[in-house]
């Protein structure tokens, strides 16, 4: 990249974040509606893809491979996909489809999108891991008022802002 393409490109970068940094925190109601759009998203594209999956299973099976790697294929699919939903999108574009969708970003304290190790940990570790493993404790916790800010967020440093809409 030339020098002032470079220089260009730093300060568009710097006014994003600037913008990210000085919008508000998105309010609960759309933050749950964002994650109830990416579940049923996330859903919509596994299943494609296990489609897929599933006919290369049939395949296979027929020329007699073992059924274990039937159901590794599964996991494969369920895990570059989650990857990709979640942790992709939220790295290079500031969130989730559904996110996006709803006029959401998360950002860090700058206003940045979150570097690839922090989206994994907050998308899938964190919100879905820690909510499934607590039997959705953990995300009734927030819903229902006892905590202002979901502990993912908290422990990771990130927010999600509202990006779009009234201030």
């Amino acid at each position: 990249m030339a020098p002032q393409e470079q220089r260009w490109a730093e300060i568009l970068k710097r006014a994003e974040q600037d913008h990210t940094r000085e919008r508000p925190n998105a309010d609960k109601t759309t933050r749950i509606a964002g994650t109830v759009a990416d579940v049923l998203l996330f859903l919509l594209c596994y299943s494609l893809l296990t489609k897929l999956v599933s006919a290369i299973e049939i395949a296979s099976l027929a020329e007699g491979s073992e059924p274990f790697f039937a159901g590794l294929a599964r996991f494969v699919a369920f895990s570059v996909t989650a990857f990709f939903y979640f942790g992709v999108t939220t790295r290079y574009f500031g969130g989730t489809i559904g996110k996006q969708l709803l006029g959401l970003r998360v950002a860090t304290a700058e206003g940045a999108n979150p570097d690839m190790a922090t989206c994994v940990l907050r998308e899938l570790v964190f919100k879905y891991g820690l909510g499934a493993l607590s039997a959705g404790i953990v995300p009734l916790l927030y819903i229902s008022g006892i905590r202002s800010k979901p502990i993912h967020d908290q422990w990771l440093g990130t927010t999600v802002k509202r990006v779009r809409g009234k201030l």
